[in-house]
C-alpha cells in the first residue's frame, strides 16, 4: 500500500512518521504553500510534491489519500478521492457543517470507497485497558463517565491558526473527548454544552462543559480548556 497526503501543516510530520512506522511509504505530498510542500518533501524524501490537488490525484501511483489539512479543505479533497475511487482518511474534525458531512459520506457511499477519520484517543492504551475492563465486568455497570482535559498548553505555538477559527475548543479539543466518551460509555442521546471565551486574542470559545445523557441511563461530563 502507498499513501499520498494533502496538507503540509504542523500534523503532516506525524501522520507521515506514522504511517512509515507501520511500513506504509508516502510517495506524494501536496499543499498549496509552494514553500511548504517543498520542505516537507525534502525532509522526509518524497520525490513527488504538488501545489495542485488535481493534478496529483490525476498522476495517481497511490492507493489510500491522508487529507491532513485544514478543515475548509477536507470537503472538496474528500469529494475528490470519492469521485478517483480512492479509499481516504480525513483529519478530524470532518467539518463544522453537518451538511458538508453527509455530502462526504454520501459520496463516499456511492463510490463503494473505504473512509475513515483521524480520531485517535480511543486507541490509546489507557482507554482501550478501561475498555476492557468494562466489557470484562470489572467494574461493574458504568453509570458515570468523566473525562477532563484543563491546562494552558501553547497550543498556537504551533497552529497559529487556532486564533482565527470560529469554533476552537470543541472541534480541537472536543472531539476527542466526545468520541472517547462514546467508547467508554456508549452511544449518547441527549448533551448539553456550555462554552465560553476567555482569552482575549482568539476568535473562538477556548474553555466549555458538556454534560451527557448516554443510552444506557449514565451520565457523562467533559470539560476543557486552553484558557
Amino acid at each position: 500500500m502507498r499513501v499520498a497526503l494533502t496538507g503540509c501543516g504542523f500534523w503532516s510530520r506525524f501522520q507521515i512518521a506514522g504511517w512509515r512506522e507501520i511500513g506504509v511509504p508516502v510517495v506524494a505530498v501536496h499543499s498549496r504553500n509552494p514553500e511548504r510542500v517543498r520542505a516537507t518533501a525534502e525532509r522526509f524524501g518524497i520525490d513527488r510534491a504538488y501545489t495542485d490537488l488535481n493534478r496529483m490525484v490525476a498522476d495517481g501511483g497511490f492507493d489510500v489519500l491522508d487529507v491532513c489539512s485544514d478543515v475548509p479543505g477536507h470537503l472538496p479533497a474528500v469529494l475528490l478521492a470519492a469521485q478517483a475511487g480512492l479509499p481516504v482518511i480525513c483529519q478530524k474534525p470532518l467539518s463544522d457543517k453537518p451538511e458538508e458531512v453527509a455530502r462526504m459520506a454520501e459520496a463516499c457511499r456511492s463510490a463503494g470507497i473505504w473512509w475513515a477519520v483521524h480520531e485517535n484517543w480511543r486507541f490509546q492504551r489507557p482507554f482501550r485497558v478501561m475498555r476492557g475492563w468494562i466489557d470484562g465486568g470489572e467494574i461493574g455497570a458504568v453509570y458515570r463517565v468523566r473525562l477532563t482535559f484543563l491546562q494552558s498548553f501553547p497550543v498556537f505555538d504551533n497552529q497559529p491558526q487556532l486564533k482565527e477559527a470560529e469554533r476552537f475548543i470543541l472541534s480541537d479539543l472536543g472531539t476527542h473527548l466526545l468520541d472517547t466518551a462514546r467508547y467508554l460509555g456508549g452511544e449518547v442521546d441527549r448533551l448539553f454544552c456550555l462554552a465560553a471565551r476567555v482569552r482575549p486574542d482568539v476568535r473562538g470559545e477556548d474553555s466549555a462543559s458538556v454534560l451527557l445523557r448516554f443510552e444506557s441511563g449514565a451520565h457523562g461530563y467533559l470539560e476543557m480548556t486552553y484558557a
